[in-house]
């Protein structure tokens, strides 16, 4: 089933519904490109549900570099070199691990989410899965892009662009509900 909105209360109401119809837990997927509000999103929605979760590999990013300098601030400039492919896996196991064992109603995982063979490790059918397609326009993605002055600096435009086009949309084999998501 696919539905649009452009409410995030609305968002939170098609949530809570989904949850009451069969008492199951719901793990929602943002699809988007950096800028596309997928972090705003979890945060907004975050207030409007109780027993709400979200499980970030940004987050976990930032934490791991923190963890290893103390006495430093963490941000995105401070991750080159010190991301090795070692530690994203470590990362992203630790995200599965969470999302799945979660007790949480509602899980959210912010990273991009737009490949399907990414997605997949995150779906499982007992529960319901949910994608949340930001339906956002790429000047206003690049101008967000460049507001995070960190992300900015590690991440180039081309590759915000280039992320938007290879995003697969999803299918309705993957997921029980796909929402597209346009903030008003």
């Amino acid at each position: 089933m696919a539905i649009r909105t452009r409410s995030v209360d609305d968002l939170a109401g098609i949530l809570r519904r989904l949850h009451a119809e069969t008492g199951k837990r719901v793990r929602i997927l943002p699809i988007g490109p950096q800028g596309s509000g997928k972090s705003f999103l979890g945060a907004q929605l975050r207030e409007r549900l109780d027993d709400f979760q979200v499980v970030s590999l940004d987050e976990a990013r930032l934490e791991l570099y923190q963890s290893s300098h103390p006495s430093e601030h963490a941000d995105y400039r401070k991750l080159r070199g010190f991301l090795t492919s070692g530690k994203e896996r470590a990362i992203l196991k630790s995200a599965l691990k969470t999302f799945h064992e979660s007790t949480s109603t509602y899980v959210y995982l912010d990273q991009m989410n737009l490949l399907a063979t990414t997605r997949a490790p995150f779906l499982r059918p007992e529960n319901h899965n949910v994608a949340i397609i930001l339906d956002v326009d790429l000047p206003t993605i690049l101008q967000r892009h460049h507001q995070r002055s960190d992300k900015a600096a590690e991440i180039p435009q081309g590759a915000v662009v280039a992320s938007l086009h290879r995003l697969e949309p999803p299918s309705e084999k993957e997921f029980d509900l796909i929402i597209t998501y346009t903030s008003g």
